[in-house]
């Protein structure tokens, strides 16, 4: 295989990918909108868009949080905090250790919260 072939290989992949996490970003705020008010829908879709929590994908709806709660309220000047008040963290450090992996979860209801996959 040539290098060409390779690393056209390598970008559908990233493609297919990339597509695959749309869906499931639709397809999980689609069912999340069927449960959550329009302000609370358009804090999560902030918070998702914000590329400070490094949010990637990998979006579902669970019923147990596996992360430490952080409270996030006036922390930051980013107004979603207003309304989601703060959100559970599951990470690891890298090799390079300034390098941070993990879910993030927000509260739904409570009983179901979204994790969402993230890389700093």
């Amino acid at each position: 295989m040539t290098e060409a072939e390779i690393m056209k290989d390598y970008q559908n992949a990233m493609n297919e990918e990339y597509e695959a996490q749309q869906k499931n970003t639709e397809d999980v705020l689609t069912s999340l909108s069927k449960k959550v008010d329009a302000n609370y829908l358009q804090a999560v879709k902030d918070w998702l868009g914000d590329e400070d929590n490094g949010i990637w994908g990998n979006l579902k709806i669970v019923y147990n949080t596996i992360g430490d709660w952080q409270d996030e309220v006036n922390e930051y000047e980013e107004s979603y905090w207003d309304i989601l008040k703060g959100m559970y963290v599951n990470q690891s450090c890298g090799y390079s250790g300034d390098d941070y992996n993990g879910t993030l979860e927000v509260k739904i209801s409570e009983t179901e919260y979204l994790r969402a996959s993230f890389s700093l």
